[in-house]
């Protein structure tokens, strides 16, 4: 993360850095449950199949 070097670099103090990581990943973390799936078929469901004996 690069904000978070540059958040160490000028505050000299890694402990805000590391807050600011955890914050971010934990925010994506958690946003990823609500974002909607993609690439997944819906499922449909159709009357019983009919077979035909010869």
């Amino acid at each position: 993360m690069y904000f978070a070097g540059v958040i160490a670099d000028m505050t000299g103090n890694i402990a805000y850095a590391a807050t600011f990581a955890v914050i971010c990943s934990s925010t994506f973390f958690l946003a990823s449950f609500f974002l909607p799936e993609t690439g997944k078929k819906e499922l449909v469901i159709t009357g019983p199949a009919s077979t035909k004996n010869a």
